[in-house]
């Protein structure tokens, strides 16, 4: 009975149990948020909850029969119908989770974002589903903007990238890329600043540390350098992408390769500078007017022929530089400019008088010519003073006057070398009358040899070359005469070619004197040439007999030897200067190192024990040069004979040169025992230093001996001259 009474109150906790359990997970059903809906095997729905509802505006008994593709939209049922049946057969194998298109009561379409399983132990589903419609309409948004970012940064001419606040790039467009001919995959991630000098990453640098919400926009200009040494100018945009706040998230740089701009402003200073210079330099003088006739523009030569100061013709009418009659002129000139754009004056050269301050006219050539800027026409007047030119054609007209009276010979041919004018020199000079010489060819006149020459010295002419020349012409007696020949063009009138002029000289006398002058100088060549022979040899008379002497002797005499080397350094001087271009210099530093060979093989040195340095290069005349090398001759002895006792290792220095004073300063030292102490170098009768003394004061020079760890000489004075 217990049993039979505990039972039923053991069934009525299980109902209990139950129906809390049903309340509570039908209240979590109703409210997850999420809109939620149950599926039989065949995909019936079988419960929604009001979320599902609110979603898609179906109510529960709308959906009794209903299956889940029946709210699926066509694109998606296929794809969500698989994933069922895969569901049914291993839950495992179909994705819980994924993106559909579902269809709303009322017809439209909507995106939802899925979750479903499969409920354990059964075949039925459970689905929740958010709706992300608008998260998909703003992707698609976004998507469409990036992509027409994307297009409109591709399309672009201009160098697109965008990189962080380190230089790291996180994108760059396709002109970037070709402009530094880099590939796109690789660089980004690399820094931008590897595509600006070292000075553009400076400002960079500079730009980013001054970045604020006020200050986030900057303008660089640097130059790129290629490898092969190409220089590109690009002017880079700077724009600032912010996060929150003030925190920059990237940096966008547009850069343009504006290295044609910078030519072209280049060039524009250098044309702007050009012509500042020409004007400026220019002896005519220059005007420019606008179209209204007011001066904007004079140079310097311009306000000195019409003789007014800087600035007082600023904003004038050009109409005051002309004369009363001429000014009427002018101002319709510039009327009728306004009206139909033109002007008779304009692009041509016309003669008018001009009217300076001080009232006085003047003769001018003036020319115009019109050019515009920035909409804006003007005019450039070109003007040059005339009264010489006038005075100068006075002149000339006088001058052909009397060209019938000048002895030389005037003689002007047509195009084809016909003679058309014969003066009366030229009929003095070659014996034909005018009758005779009109008519003819110039082979009238030429050697035979010289026809060809002739006509090719036309030709010459025609080029727009000058023809100088001397040439041997024939008489009418046949016999020859030299002639000192210019031909040029002759124009007409009007500037057009008409002939050739030819001026000659007769220069037969000149020609002989030069032909005697040469004779002579030829004889007193080979004079000079046959008595440095006999100079030469006489000196190797002289230098043998001292050998001779000292042959006999059998001993190295040292007056003998010293005596014999002052021979041979005289000797080298003339040696120097009959090798020489001219006469009366000499190529000393060469002289002193052959003379110094000569030295040291006349006293047998070891160049291993004693050195030399020689520091020379300088061209001397002959009367500087002979005493410089016997005074070199004999210090160098004395410092080879007395400087370096028993073999002792030295080293003897020669040095020439100029001081700042324009003085010859000749050095000789040596680092070995020293002069002699008590003995004074400018009271001592050793013929080799009272020699030096005196050649020194041939030289009205001055010698200095310094006693320093050797023994020094310098000698100063100034090259003579004769």
């Amino acid at each position: 009975m217990s049993g039979s009474k505990r039972l039923p109150e053991l069934h009525g906790k299980k109902e209990r149990d139950l129906f809390e359990s049903e309340a509570y997970y039908r209240a979590i059903f109703e409210n997850t948020g999420a809109a939620t809906l149950f599926l039989d095997e065949d995909a019936s729905i079988t419960l929604v909850n009001n979320e599902f509802q609110k979603l898609t505006g179906y109510l529960q008994k709308d959906l009794d029969g209903k299956k889940w593709l029946d709210i699926i939209s066509d694109e998606d049922s296929e794809r969500v119908d698989k994933y069922h049946n895969l569901r049914m057969i291993n839950p495992k194998s179909a994705p819980r989770n994924y993106e559909f298109r579902f269809k709303k009561k009322d017809g439209s379409i909507g995106d939802a974002f899925i979750t479903i399983a499969t409920i354990p132990g059964t075949k039925k589903s459970i689905a929740s589903f958010i709706d992300i419609t608008e998260r998909k309409k703003a992707e698609k948004s976004l998507m469409l903007s990036q992509e027409r970012y994307r297009a409109i940064v591709e399309d672009q001419k201009d160098m697109i990238s965008r990189f962080l606040p380190d230089g790291t790039l996180t994108f760059v467009n396709e002109a970037q890329c070709k402009f530094f001919g880099v590939d796109k995959e690789p660089i980004i991630g690399s820094s931008f600043f590897d595509f600006l000098s070292v000075d553009g990453r400076r400002r960079i640098e500079e730009f980013i540390k001054s970045i604020s919400k006020k200050n986030y926009k900057g303008m660089t200009e640097d130059v790129w350098k290629y490898s092969n040494g190409e220089m590109k100018w690009i002017r880079w945009y700077y724009s600032v992408i912010f996060k929150d706040k003030c925190d920059i998230a990237e940096i966008q740089a547009s850069g343009r390769d504006i290295t044609d701009l910078k030519e072209s402003e280049r060039k524009l200073k250098e044309s702007e500078k050009k012509f500042r210079t020409l004007a400026e330099t220019a002896s005519d003088a220059i005007f420019i007017a606008d179209s209204s006739g007011k001066l904007t523009f004079c140079n310097d030569a311009a306000l000195s022929l019409y003789g007014y100061k800087k600035g007082e013709l600023a904003g004038k009418q050009v109409e005051m530089l002309v004369p009363e009659e001429t000014r009427l002129n002018f101002e319709k000139g510039f009327e009728r400019y306004n009206i139909d754009n033109k002007y008779t004056f304009i692009g041509n050269m016309h003669e008018i008088l001009g009217l300076r301050k001080d009232g006085s006219k003047f003769p001018i050539d003036i020319s115009l010519s019109t050019w515009k800027i920035n909409g804006k026409r003007y005019i450039t007047s070109i003007i040059r003073d005339i009264t010489q030119r006038n005075e100068s054609e006075k002149r000339i007209r006088f001058q052909a006057n009397i060209l019938e009276n000048v002895w030389d010979s005037v003689i002007v041919t047509d195009l084809h070398g016909k003679i058309i004018y014969w003066n009366k020199g030229a009929s003095s000079i070659f014996g034909y009358s005018p009758e005779e010489a009109i008519g003819s060819d110039m082979a009238l006149i030429c050697h035979n040899t010289d026809k060809k020459q002739f006509e090719r010295d036309l030709d010459h002419v025609l080029n727009g070359k000058d023809c100088v020349k001397e040439n041997e012409c024939m008489r009418k007696d046949g016999s020859k005469v030299w002639m000192d020949v210019r031909v040029t063009k002759m124009l007409d009138s009007n500037g057009n070619l008409a002939g050739f002029l030819n001026v000659s000289k007769d220069i037969t006398e000149r020609k002989k004197s030069q032909n005697d002058i040469s004779a002579a100088l030829e004889e007193k060549e080979m004079l000079l040439e046959e008595i440095h022979e006999r100079v030469t040899k006489y000196m190797q008379m002289i230098a043998d007999l001292f050998q001779l002497q000292l042959d006999i002797e059998h001993t190295n005499n040292s007056e003998s030897l010293d005596s014999k080397s002052r021979v041979k350094s005289i000797s080298m001087i003339y040696d120097g200067l009959i090798q020489s271009d001219d006469f009366g210099i000499i190529d000393f530093s060469e002289y002193i190192r052959n003379l110094i060979k000569g030295i040291i093989d006349s006293y047998g040195v070891d160049e291993n024990i004693i050195k030399f340095d020689i520091t020379f290069d300088s061209i001397l005349d002959i009367y500087t040069a002979i005493p410089c090398g016997l005074i070199s001759n004999e210090l160098v002895t004395n410092s080879i004979k007395y400087a370096f006792p028993k073999g002792i290792n030295g080293k003897i220095c020669i040095d020439f040169n100029r001081d700042d004073y324009g003085n010859c300063v000749l050095t000789i030292e040596d680092n070995g025992v020293g002069f002699p102490e008590g003995l004074d170098f400018e009271s001592t009768n050793r013929i080799g230093l009272k020699l030096v003394k005196t050649l020194v004061k041939q030289l009205n020079g001055t010698i200095d001996l310094v006693q320093n760890n050797g023994t020094k000489f310098q000698i100063k004075f100034k090259e003579l001259e004769y």
